[in-house]
């Protein structure tokens, strides 16, 4: 507490009149270390002079003040070089403070963290100082890396060869001292990624246990739930600051050298681990809240389950951290998002079933025990609507597709597809269990909310697919050429998924690949929405890009070489477009929309002109001279239904033919 304990960091000069930092920051470390290491009992059975609780009390303390002091030294280094950049980072001895800092990083990690799982109560004095002196450590070895930079970049010939000497032997210093620091950086994030395993584990086994007799133990087995969700949470701000405060550093040496893989494979790890975690929690807080709102109402488990429903809100916080997605207009932020968005898809088989899934399931088993027992896929489909929902807020207007950043498109249509084709088929069996509502009086459960929010978002998305980042003209907004191009790919995108093929293969005719009957509501209802949301919108393009679409299902729906299941889907699609014109999607209430007579009418008028241009209606030219080979005479001659249409096809058709009669008679 004197000025002789107080760790300073000063001019070369100046250092004969304070103590060396490193060695006040060790003899912290071995006071420590003798607080928390077990002592030798005596000899005689005597008691020892202190108990083990004013041991942990002093360690503590000590732990606390070390991190005060450290941190505050290196925030007054921060300010000085923030200040004057080209003198203030030279007016210290970068030498002492870097080992300094070393030091406490290794050292933390080294004597620190294993105690932990014995004394709870050192994880936050240890995380919160390591993640705070961390942060202010990578601003410093930023000014300093821009300021080596601007000397090299001005260098002249009339320096000596010394002078390009020392340069480079301080860059290679700095290299080194970054690199020893990220080694740090990660290992902290892996030794907490253990500890939140453990938390977990122990977390999904109370509530399977709690979830399976409701008609009740009497116990819970964590006794504070509190307690568990203060830990939580906790761990996943460090772990996302520990992770964010790395990334900073090696984004700008990759802008430097105008690389845009930003991130390395080991970055990329860390982030697919950590986000690998926030599905697990946020797939427990869903179940969680899927027995709450099933009226569970067994007063010692209510606790736990609030606790663990109330962390699925921070978990989305802590992903938008994590992918930078609260700043796209930074060039840099919209990379780190595009890898994170890849991280998030591209998560292995082995990845989603490792870790906390290892509980057995019954298959008589509730949807709640089933979700609890194997929190990932639901997790994963919920975090991926949920970056959609960032990414593609409500009421996208057409004319902000240029002037807002956003994820490639090739990033976007892989989150659509993935949420399409392999987590809904996932889900499905919870989405069911559960129960999709239908009931007035309440018309909105969370897998209502869910399929809802998949809808909407996927719609909102499929309107800048195939949106280039720049106009080729250098405009600000879209030309009708190129606004014309990209909605024709994105229809027929929309129409090779409801053609049960990938995005990769669009062949409308030879496919023998089905989709899951859940994924292929889900695009019936998109491309619903589309239609009819374009239609009555006011902004430019948009009732083009209406009518455009229902043309082309039109034209598939009555060309003769059309796949007998792509028929039928596009025939339900029309169908549901011309009777729910005024209410469509899961969810009634929020998908609500007016069409006025005018716009019904411009629709239905699309469609039946490209019923009468089609081979099914259009007459055909026949050639008699062929067959009689007399003088030629032309003749109309009625398209055979058995000339490329099978009865299936027939039959698809047919209700359609009905649902326009009766929209011509209202």
């Amino acid at each position: 507490s004197s000025d002789q304990g107080r760790i300073q960091f000063v001019p070369i000069d100046e250092m004969e009149t304070i103590r060396e930092p490193l060695l006040i920051v060790r003899g912290y470390f071995r006071l420590i270390r003798v607080a928390l290491e077990p002592a030798p009992m005596p000899a005689d059975g005597a008691p020892l002079p202190v108990s083990e609780d004013d041991l942990l009390r002093m360690a503590l303390s000590l732990l606390k003040q070390l991190g005060t002091s450290l941190k505050l030294s290196v925030q007054t280094a921060l300010d000085a070089v923030a200040r004057n950049q080209a003198e203030a980072s030279y007016g210290v001895d970068p030498l002492r403070r870097n080992k300094t800092i070393l030091y406490y990083l290794k050292n933390s990690l080294r004597y620190i963290h294993p105690q932990i799982s014995k004394h709870v109560k050192l994880l936050g004095p240890t995380y919160r100082s390591l993640c705070d002196i961390s942060e202010a450590f990578i601003s410093i070895l930023k000014f300093e890396k821009c300021n080596l930079e601007n000397v090299a970049s001005n260098f002249e010939s009339i320096f000596e060869w010394k002078a390009l000497k020392s340069l480079s032997l301080e860059m290679d210093e700095l290299k080194l001292v970054w690199k020893m620091t990220g080694v740090h950086l990660r290992s902290a994030v892996m030794r907490l990624l253990k500890f939140l395993d453990d938390g977990l584990t122990n977390l999904q086994a109370a509530l399977v246990s709690c979830s399976a007799s409701r008609d009740g133990c009497n116990s819970v087995p964590i006794s504070s739930p509190d307690g568990q969700s203060k830990i939580i949470i906790f761990l996943l701000a460090r772990i996302t600051s520990l992770i964010c405060t790395e990334r900073r550093f090696r984004v700008c040496t990759m802008r430097s050298s105008n690389n845009e893989d930003v991130l390395e494979e080991d970055e990329k790890q860390l982030i697919k681990e950590a986000i690998l975690r926030l599905i697990q929690i946020r797939g427990l807080s869903a179940a969680a809240g899927a027995v709450l709102e099933g009226g569970y109402d067994h007063e010692s488990h209510t606790p736990l389950f609030k606790m663990t429903a109330g962390l699925g809100f921070l978990t989305v916080k802590y992903l938008g951290k994590l992918l930078e997605l609260s700043d796209l207009e930074n060039s840099d932020h919209c990379i780190v998002t595009y890898v994170g968005i890849d991280c998030l898809i591209n998560l292995s088989s082995h990845d989603l079933h490792r870790g906390i899934s290892t509980i057995k399931r019954q298959e008589n088993e509730r949807a709640e025990s089933l979700m609890f027992a194997d929190p990932v896929p639901l997790g994963k489909l919920f975090m991926e609507t949920h970056v959609l929902k960032i990414l593609f807020p409500p009421s996208p207007s057409y004319h902000d597709f240029m002037t807002t950043k956003r994820p490639r498109s090739a990033a976007i249509l892989k989150l659509c597809e993935s949420i399409l084709f392999a987590d809904i088929p996932a889900c499905h069996q919870y989405l069911i269990k559960s129960g999709i509502s239908t009931s007035k009086c309440n018309p909105q459960n969370w897998a209502t909310t869910l399929l809802s929010d998949c809808i909407m978002f996927i719609e909102h998305a499929t309107h800048v697919l195939y949106i280039p980042k720049q106009p080729s003209s250098g405009q600000r907004y879209l030309t009708t050429e190129l606004m014309k191009k990209s909605t024709k790919l994105q229809h027929k995108l929309l129409i090779s998924w409801l053609a049960e093929t990938s995005s990769k293969n669009t062949d409308l005719v030879n496919n023998c690949s089905r989709n899951h009957p859940l994924t292929n509501e889900i695009i019936l209802e998109t491309i619903h929405r589309r239609i009819i949301s374009s239609l009555v919108s006011n902004a430019q393009f948009a009732k083009q890009d209406s009518l455009s679409l229902a043309a082309l299902s039109s034209q598939l729906l009555f060309h003769c070489h059309t796949a007998t299941r792509l028929r039928r889907n596009i025939s339900t699609l029309l169908i549901r477009v011309l009777l729910r014109f005024r209410k469509f999607g899961v969810d009634d209430r929020q998908f609500n929309y007016e069409v006025s007579l005018q716009d019904q009418n411009s629709l239905v008028h699309r469609i039946l002109q490209e019923l009468s241009e089609s081979t099914l209606w259009k007459p055909q030219l026949h050639d008699s001279s062929k067959e009689s080979g007399s003088k030629r005479k032309l003749r109309l001659k009625p398209k055979s239904p058995s000339c490329g249409y099978s009865m299936d096809d027939i039959l698809a058709i047919i209700p359609l033919l009905e649902a326009l009669s009766q929209h011509a008679h209202t």
